[in-house]
Protein backbone atom coordinates (compact mmCIF):
# COMPACT_ATOMS: atom_id res chain seq x y z
CA UNK A 1 0.00 0.00 0.00
CA UNK A 2 2.84 2.51 0.99
CA UNK A 3 4.65 1.73 -2.65
CA UNK A 4 1.25 2.19 -4.34
CA UNK A 5 1.04 5.81 -2.38
CA UNK A 6 4.48 6.58 -3.26
CA UNK A 7 3.85 5.80 -7.00
CA UNK A 8 1.29 7.71 -6.83
CA UNK A 9 2.68 10.80 -5.57
CA UNK A 10 5.58 10.38 -7.94
CA UNK A 11 2.63 10.21 -11.12
CA UNK A 12 1.30 13.51 -9.62
CA UNK A 13 4.81 15.48 -8.82
CA UNK A 14 6.34 14.28 -12.17
CA UNK A 15 6.76 15.92 -14.86
CA UNK A 16 10.86 18.44 -18.05
CA UNK A 17 12.82 22.31 -18.98
CA UNK A 18 15.07 24.26 -21.09
CA UNK A 19 18.49 26.83 -21.73
CA UNK A 20 19.91 29.64 -23.39
CA UNK A 21 17.98 30.12 -27.42
CA UNK A 22 16.85 32.79 -29.74
CA UNK A 23 13.22 33.45 -31.41
CA UNK A 24 10.97 33.34 -28.04
CA UNK A 25 10.24 35.72 -26.51
CA UNK A 26 9.51 35.39 -22.30
CA UNK A 27 5.40 35.00 -22.66
CA UNK A 28 5.85 32.15 -25.51
CA UNK A 29 8.76 30.56 -23.43
CA UNK A 30 5.91 29.32 -21.04
CA UNK A 31 3.87 28.26 -23.88
CA UNK A 32 6.52 26.58 -25.64
CA UNK A 33 7.31 24.96 -21.93
CA UNK A 34 3.84 23.79 -21.66
CA UNK A 35 3.79 22.00 -25.32
CA UNK A 36 7.38 20.06 -24.57
CA UNK A 37 5.41 19.33 -21.16
CA UNK A 38 2.54 17.96 -22.90
CA UNK A 39 4.62 15.90 -25.33
CA UNK A 40 6.22 14.11 -22.40
CA UNK A 41 3.25 12.44 -20.80
CA UNK A 42 3.04 11.03 -17.49
CA UNK A 43 5.25 8.48 -15.84
CA UNK A 44 4.10 4.89 -14.68
CA UNK A 45 5.82 2.40 -12.72
CA UNK A 46 5.77 -0.60 -11.03
CA UNK A 47 7.65 -3.06 -8.51
CA UNK A 48 10.63 -2.99 -6.00
CA UNK A 49 13.51 -3.14 -8.05
CA UNK A 50 14.32 -3.11 -12.22
CA UNK A 51 16.42 -1.74 -14.66
CA UNK A 52 15.35 -1.34 -18.16
CA UNK A 53 16.47 0.68 -21.20
CA UNK A 54 14.51 0.83 -24.46
CA UNK A 55 13.44 2.25 -27.89
CA UNK A 56 10.20 3.61 -29.21
CA UNK A 57 8.07 5.55 -30.67
CA UNK A 58 4.87 7.33 -30.08
CA UNK A 59 2.29 9.25 -31.80
CA UNK A 60 1.59 13.19 -31.04
CA UNK A 61 -1.60 13.97 -29.22
CA UNK A 62 -2.78 16.08 -32.72
CA UNK A 63 -0.15 14.49 -35.32
CA UNK A 64 3.45 13.77 -35.93
CA UNK A 65 5.47 11.45 -33.47
CA UNK A 66 8.37 11.13 -31.56
CA UNK A 67 11.40 9.00 -31.25
CA UNK A 68 12.40 7.63 -27.70
CA UNK A 69 15.06 5.95 -26.11
CA UNK A 70 14.18 5.46 -22.19
CA UNK A 71 16.16 4.36 -19.19
CA UNK A 72 14.73 3.13 -16.06
CA UNK A 73 16.73 2.09 -12.52
CA UNK A 74 14.25 1.54 -9.73
CA UNK A 75 15.12 0.25 -6.13
CA UNK A 76 13.69 0.10 -2.93
CA UNK A 77 16.63 0.65 -0.11
CA UNK A 78 14.59 0.42 2.95
CA UNK A 79 11.29 -1.23 4.09
CA UNK A 80 8.95 2.03 3.40
CA UNK A 81 11.33 3.67 0.41
CA UNK A 82 11.77 4.20 -3.12
CA UNK A 83 14.75 5.65 -5.46
CA UNK A 84 13.96 5.80 -9.11
CA UNK A 85 16.54 7.26 -11.52
CA UNK A 86 14.73 7.36 -15.18
CA UNK A 87 15.07 9.30 -18.56
CA UNK A 88 14.76 9.84 -21.99
CA UNK A 89 16.56 11.12 -25.06
CA UNK A 90 13.82 12.21 -27.24
CA UNK A 91 13.72 13.69 -31.25
CA UNK A 92 10.78 15.58 -32.21
CA UNK A 93 9.29 14.59 -35.62
CA UNK A 94 6.61 17.24 -36.43
CA UNK A 95 5.18 16.62 -32.98
CA UNK A 96 1.98 18.27 -32.41
CA UNK A 97 0.71 17.74 -28.62
CA UNK A 98 -1.10 20.96 -28.67
CA UNK A 99 -1.18 24.01 -30.50
CA UNK A 100 2.17 23.84 -31.24
CA UNK A 101 4.66 21.21 -33.06
CA UNK A 102 7.85 20.50 -32.32
CA UNK A 103 11.16 19.04 -33.55
CA UNK A 104 14.90 18.59 -32.39
CA UNK A 105 15.94 16.72 -29.63
CA UNK A 106 15.75 17.08 -25.82
CA UNK A 107 17.38 14.95 -22.95
CA UNK A 108 15.42 14.56 -20.06
CA UNK A 109 16.37 13.13 -17.01
CA UNK A 110 15.01 12.97 -13.06
CA UNK A 111 16.58 11.11 -9.96
CA UNK A 112 13.35 10.83 -7.06
CA UNK A 113 13.50 10.02 -3.66
CA UNK A 114 10.57 8.95 -1.82
CA UNK A 115 9.43 7.57 1.28
CA UNK A 116 6.91 6.79 3.99
CA UNK A 117 6.09 6.54 7.17
CA UNK A 118 2.86 6.16 9.51
CA UNK A 119 2.76 9.94 9.65
CA UNK A 120 2.91 10.64 5.91
CA UNK A 121 4.61 10.26 2.95
CA UNK A 122 7.45 12.93 1.65
CA UNK A 123 9.28 12.66 -2.40
CA UNK A 124 12.34 14.68 -3.62
CA UNK A 125 12.81 14.99 -7.22
CA UNK A 126 16.32 16.26 -9.11
CA UNK A 127 15.20 16.88 -12.79
CA UNK A 128 17.99 17.42 -15.91
CA UNK A 129 17.00 19.26 -19.26
CA UNK A 130 19.10 19.84 -21.96
CA UNK A 131 18.65 19.88 -26.27
CA UNK A 132 17.32 22.14 -28.77
CA UNK A 133 13.69 22.72 -29.70
CA UNK A 134 12.02 24.52 -32.62
CA UNK A 135 8.80 24.72 -32.43
CA UNK A 136 6.15 26.38 -34.69
CA UNK A 137 1.99 27.22 -33.93
CA UNK A 138 1.47 29.47 -31.00
CA UNK A 139 5.14 29.93 -30.64
CA UNK A 140 7.52 30.03 -33.32
CA UNK A 141 11.13 30.49 -32.56
CA UNK A 142 13.99 27.59 -31.98
CA UNK A 143 14.53 27.19 -28.28
CA UNK A 144 17.85 26.25 -26.43
CA UNK A 145 17.38 24.35 -22.97
CA UNK A 146 19.87 24.12 -20.26
CA UNK A 147 17.70 23.38 -17.13
CA UNK A 148 17.93 21.66 -13.70
CA UNK A 149 15.25 21.74 -10.85
CA UNK A 150 14.82 20.56 -7.91
CA UNK A 151 11.19 19.27 -6.42
CA UNK A 152 10.09 19.12 -2.57
CA UNK A 153 6.50 17.75 -1.92
CA UNK A 154 5.51 16.10 1.44
CA UNK A 155 1.89 15.25 2.94
CA UNK A 156 1.21 14.53 6.85
CA UNK A 157 -1.27 14.84 9.78
CA UNK A 158 -0.80 17.68 11.70
CA UNK A 159 -1.87 16.01 14.37
CA UNK A 160 -0.37 12.46 13.85
CA UNK A 161 -2.04 10.93 16.98
CA UNK A 162 -5.47 11.26 15.82
CA UNK A 163 -6.33 9.14 12.85
CA UNK A 164 -9.95 9.02 11.75
CA UNK A 165 -12.01 10.97 9.62
CA UNK A 166 -11.92 14.62 9.16
CA UNK A 167 -8.29 14.97 10.94
CA UNK A 168 -6.13 17.77 9.77
CA UNK A 169 -4.41 17.00 6.73
CA UNK A 170 -1.30 19.04 5.55
CA UNK A 171 0.68 18.93 1.94
CA UNK A 172 2.91 20.82 0.28
CA UNK A 173 5.12 21.18 -2.52
CA UNK A 174 8.47 23.65 -3.64
CA UNK A 175 10.01 23.38 -7.29
CA UNK A 176 12.67 25.33 -8.09
CA UNK A 177 14.23 25.60 -11.51
CA UNK A 178 17.95 27.10 -12.60
CA UNK A 179 19.47 27.56 -16.37
CA UNK A 180 18.27 29.06 -19.00
CA UNK A 181 15.21 28.68 -21.29
CA UNK A 182 14.50 30.02 -24.47
CA UNK A 183 17.40 32.55 -23.23
CA UNK A 184 15.68 33.21 -20.42
CA UNK A 185 16.48 32.80 -16.81
CA UNK A 186 14.54 29.61 -15.65
CA UNK A 187 14.16 30.99 -12.42
CA UNK A 188 12.26 33.79 -13.33
CA UNK A 189 10.16 32.46 -16.25
CA UNK A 190 9.73 28.25 -14.43
CA UNK A 191 9.35 28.88 -11.09
CA UNK A 192 6.57 28.27 -8.55
CA UNK A 193 5.49 27.06 -5.12
CA UNK A 194 2.60 25.68 -4.04
CA UNK A 195 0.91 25.33 0.08
CA UNK A 196 -2.04 23.22 -0.09
CA UNK A 197 -3.97 22.56 3.41
CA UNK A 198 -7.10 20.66 3.35
CA UNK A 199 -8.52 23.22 5.82
CA UNK A 200 -8.93 25.30 2.64
CA UNK A 201 -10.64 23.09 0.52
Amino acid sequence: MRTTAIASLLVITALVAFSSGCGVDDQHTQLMWRSIQSSLGKTQGHGQALTASFDFSIECEESGDADLTARVDVTSPLEHAVNVLFGYDVTYNECRPDENTLDGELHYAAVVDAGASDAGAAVNIDYTYEGSVTSTGDTNGTCDIDVTGHLDASASHTDATAAGPGDEFASDAHVVYDGTICGHDAHEVLNADADISADDT
